[in-house]
């Protein structure tokens, strides 16, 4: 858990955490150089719990360092992100758990996520694009369908591969890691909320979101290409425009630039190997071709 002076909502965040049904874990607070009582508070929890640990920044170095630094202070066999604005349902833990135990070929494991408002009331739920790890793959390519702060990964696929959030992928971060880690091994969404999203004035996804939109379109577009060039597919330069404008989600959409889309995803279907895969690819690209704002 990533914290950056936190202290109205970290410990509704923390209780979450200590309230799981799975007790056997330790929670590792990496604090952002924070200058309210977020420290304070923590310390008052590992007084209470020994499974909590804190570690903090010698100053502020931002949302990407933190995360990493927290990732690589984990020697677990499995590791569970959460933010610290959040709130985790009771059977979290336990779920994602059971679910790599009992299913070794999956890497990671995600869900729904129930947005709440600034005083923790519910607004709604998000269901993800994707949930079989053929779906997720497919889906990739159009939007993240992986909401970060609702999985739980196996430690040895991050470590071994060696991925991480990438600074340069500032608003964008999230995605491009799960891009990465897609490279090493699949992921699957669960069809139930594991994660209570809290949208305020000081979320990341706000900032982020309204003063960088150039930036993230460039982003987008790296992380595209990206995983079309790891997919080995090669798309003609108009189509591969068509398809990199299409995922801006900018400007309203008109048939022919439907039409345009639809072309490009025939020829990414067409390059894709996998059978099932190819299936996913053609009802994703289908369904965000009709949805498209191109």
């Amino acid at each position: 858990m990533p914290c950056y002076n936190a202290q109205k909502y970290l410990g509704q965040a923390i209780e979450s955490i200590l309230a799981q049904t799975y007790p056997y874990f330790e929670l590792i607070i990496v604090d952002d150089g924070s200058n309210d009582r977020s420290r304070e508070m923590i310390a008052a929890y590992m007084e209470q719990d020994s499974r909590v640990k804190l570690f903090v920044n010698e100053c502020n170095r931002g949302l990407v360092y933190t995360r990493n630094r927290g990732i690589e202070l984990c020697r677990n066999e499995y590791v569970a992100l959460m933010d610290a604005d959040d709130v985790a349902p009771p059977g979290r833990l336990q779920t994602e758990l059971e679910f790599l135990e009992n299913n070794p070929d999956i890497g990671a494991v995600a869900g729904k996520y129930q947005l709440i408002d600034d005083s923790g009331c519910k607004i709604t739920t998000q269901y993800p694009a994707a949930f079989t790890k053929s779906e997720v793959r497919a889906a990739m390519f159009f939007q993240n369908v992986i909401a970060n702060g609702s999985v739980m990964y196996r430690n040895e696929i991050v470590k071994k591969g060696a991925i991480s959030y990438r600074a340069d992928f500032g608003a964008m971060e999230d995605y491009c890691f799960w891009c990465d880690f897609l490279k090493q091994s699949d992921i699957v969404n669960l069809n139930e909320v594991l994660q209570f999203y809290r949208i305020h004035g000081n979320s990341h996804e706000r900032i982020t979101g309204e003063s960088q939109a150039e930036k993230r379109t460039k982003l987008l577009d790296l992380i595209h290409l990206d995983l079309l060039e790891s997919a080995g597919i090669q798309l003609d330069k108009e189509k591969e425009r068509v398809y990199l404008a299409a995922t801006h989600n900018t400007t309203q959409p008109g048939i022919r630039g439907k039409l345009a889309l639809w072309r490009a995803v025939v020829q990414m279907i067409k390059q894709s190997k996998n059978k099932d895969y190819e299936r996913e690819l053609r009802r994703m690209g289908m369904r965000f071709t009709l949805k498209s704002r191109i």
